[in-house]
């Protein structure tokens, strides 16, 4: 009985593939796409019931032999389309260990043009992997475990960007020179050394126009001399290598440089010849064993110099006139010469933190562009180019060698017109100018830490201050109308002298903010 029912069943079962065959078979001939998708759909679907009729209860067939049929069935129709899409696929992301064999298949991407692979823990990649992605232009491998490249990374003469950073790399192939097309090239945190290796002899002769070249936290002791013929090269950075000294840059060499970033190295001189990059516009030697720096006055582009962290004792050399960031903080700084200084006429940001002045040249009262000015933990007594009126004096005590007539320059009122950060933190101030008042477009003062006793009376009319930190000071009264001062959201007065009229003081400052805010609440403000 049971194997009439089966029987009757599997009867019915392929009377419906006769069917479906005969529709097939009478398709057009011009859509042989659609042809082979219906074979593989009666395969999927029908492949059982026809493997079934020598075996009508089945009995025979196991389960292995069922998914093996269903396998080639779901290839048939699904695996012409996969090809077809990698074949067409472009850009392809398979960063944080999404890379598996199943998933990558150089051979169908041919039109494949962004590839990343970072983040996989790859630790080698076979030479024919390279052969058939000619169309790439940009190929991301950073961050993994990567100690050399095959040869054949030279047939991807199309590439724009190639991103090694963060392998072990040890060497470079002599191949790379092919990469006419780059412009992007990053070789950070890897383990490339100079001039005991890593770099093959004319391996930039090709690289015509890379723009861009990190080689920071590698081995280097010296500068691969091919890279002062790169000509196109606007960005350079070698930081945390073990350069004892820059190359004497020649006329014609690295002719459009634009970054220069070696902080955090062994240098101890910087080459007077920096000054051939006529094009420099940030130069960084932060973080090294500088004693002295050179002369950049001709640098006339030179907009960032940031020399903190080395072993300055002064500043006489002149500056460039450019300059719009100077940072020469966490130095040993006594003293800075009036030149030096006065030519800085676009300074923005200044910072001579942490050094051991005493004093500042007055110019530096009248620089009208200057915005944050840092000058803590010094030994400064006074800070007289905030005076209004003071006879700016070439040689004043502290700033040069004796005055002479010639050097006696006109009265100039102050000129910190657009200063919005002002810090003289821990310092050996005993007061601060009444001229202080007349910042105002001050929007932070520090001036915790000092000998202070009284504040000018005028500050209030910094209406737009915001944070006032006199900490550690010896104030016993604050200026009676700070509270009018509806901006200032800090106030540090910890470490003085407490007594009822800085309490009262802060108590009026804390309800005039709440009024303040109470009246922004009505009229629907934040």
């Amino acid at each position: 009985m049971q194997e009439a029912i089966a029987e009757d069943t599997l009867v019915h079962q392929l009377v419906v593939v006769v069917l479906f065959s005969s529709w097939k078979d009478s398709m057009p001939a011009g859509a042989p796409e659609h042809r082979q998708q219906v074979e593989g759909i009666i395969d999927f679907i029908f492949g059982p019931i026809v493997g079934a009729l020598d075996d009508p209860i089945g009995l025979a067939s196991t389960k292995a032999e069922e998914l093996a049929r269903r396998r080639r069935a779901r290839q048939q129709y699904v695996g012409d389309d996969r090809r077809r899409a990698l074949n067409s696929c472009r850009c392809l992301d398979l960063t944080n260990g999404r890379l598996s064999r199943e998933s990558f298949e150089p051979e169908h991407l041919t039109a494949l043009t962004s590839l990343r692979l970072n983040n996989n823990g790859i630790k080698g990649i076979q030479a024919s992997t390279f052969n058939r992605l000619t169309a790439l232009t940009w190929l991301e491998l950073h961050n993994n475990q990567l100690a050399c490249l095959p040869d054949e990374v030279g047939n991807l003469t199309a590439l724009k960007a190639l991103l090694l950073h963060a392998n072990g790399l040890f060497e470079l192939p002599e191949t790379l020179s092919r990469l006419s097309s780059l412009t992007l090239l990053s070789l950070a945190n890897n383990n490339l050394e100079h001039p005991d290796g890593g770099f093959p002899n004319g391996w930039t002769s090709g690289l015509h126009g890379v723009a861009s070249l990190d080689l920071s936290r590698n081995r280097l002791a010296e500068l691969p001399e091919e890279v002062c013929a790169m000509q196109q090269l606007r960005r350079l950075i070698l930081d945390a290598n073990s350069l004892v000294s820059l190359p004497e840059f020649q006329p014609g060499q690295l002719p459009a440089l634009e970054v220069l970033s070696a902080s955090s190295n062994r240098l101890s001189v910087l080459p007077p010849s920096v000054t051939v990059l006529t094009r420099l516009q940030t130069l960084n030697v932060a973080d090294n064993l500088l004693k002295t720096l050179p002369a950049v006055s001709g640098m006339a582009q030179l907009a960032q110099l940031n020399a903190r962290g080395n072993r300055l004792r002064g500043l006489h050399a002149p500056l460039s006139p450019a300059l719009r960031h100077l940072d020469l903080s966490r130095n040993s700084i006594e003293q800075i010469a009036y030149d030096s200084v006065k030519v800085l006429d676009s300074i923005q940001t200044l910072d001579l933190s942490h050094n051991h002045l005493q004093r500042m040249p007055l110019c530096l009262g009248s620089r009208t562009a200057l915005v944050d000015l840092r000058l803590g933990n010094n030994h400064l007594q006074q800070l007289d180019f905030l005076q209004k009126d003071k006879r700016l004096v070439r040689g004043a005590p502290g700033t040069g060698p004796p005055p002479s007539p010639r050097d006696k320059m006109p009265l100039m009122g102050l000129g910190l017109s657009a200063l919005h950060t002002l810090e003289v933190p821990n310092n050996a101030l005993a007061e601060v100018p009444e001229a202080l008042a007349d910042l105002e477009s001050l929007t932070r003062l520090d001036l915790h830490g000092n000998q202070l006793s009284l504040l000018p009376p005028r500050l209030s009319q910094c209406r737009i201050l915001k944070e006032l930190l006199i900490g550690n000071n010896r104030i016993v009264r604050l200026p009676p109308d700070m509270g009018d001062v509806t901006s200032l959201v800090m106030l540090h007065i910890g470490g003085n002298p407490v007594c009822v009229c800085v309490c009262v003081s802060v108590w009026v400052w804390a309800r005039e903010r709440e009024r303040e805010r109470e009246r922004r609440r009505e009229n629907g403000g934040t």
